[in-house]
């Protein structure tokens, strides 16, 4: 039996597969509408959690737009976003921060330490902390509309 011809195609789908997985992106992959859900635990044991829902505006240089941007808790409770900036790589890791405030004052600082960008570009899930109160972590996933 000739298993070579089943040994090429399967080489070949696992080629295909792999540039899909490994598929670069640009700089401007980062910008459009992201909608993101955010689950956020204090690794100290000492305070519970919380989750918090964005809808953020990305331009083509990473900046997130503040006007356009905005945040909910799980309470129900609005933030605004006053500052923000997302970058992605050619390898498709994405890192930056997102500030947030309640009634005029900084709440949440969301700093992505380490996101991973899809092939599609069109999704990341991300891991990070509070750079106000680093004992509070998060594990992010973002969709772009």
């Amino acid at each position: 039996m000739n298993t070579k011809p089943a040994f090429v195609a399967l080489m070949l789908g696992q080629a295909l597969v792999a540039a899909n997985v490994s598929a670069a992106c640009v700089a401007g992959n980062i910008a459009g509408t992201w909608y993101t859900h955010a689950a956020f635990f204090d690794y100290t044991g000492a305070s519970g959690g919380d989750w918090v829902r964005c809808k953020l505006l990305v331009n083509s240089a990473g900046g997130v737009s503040t006007t356009a941007s905005q945040c909910r808790l799980s309470s129900g409770t609005s933030l605004t976003v006053s500052t923000g900036t997302l970058r992605v790589s050619t390898g498709c890791v994405v890192s930056g921060s997102v500030t947030t405030a309640r009634n005029g004052a900084a709440f949440l600082r969301m700093a992505v330490q380490y996101g991973q960008m899809d092939a599609s570009h069109r999704s990341f899930s991300a891991l990070g902390y509070d750079s106000a109160r680093a004992q509070w972590k998060f594990m992010l996933q973002a969709v772009q509309q």
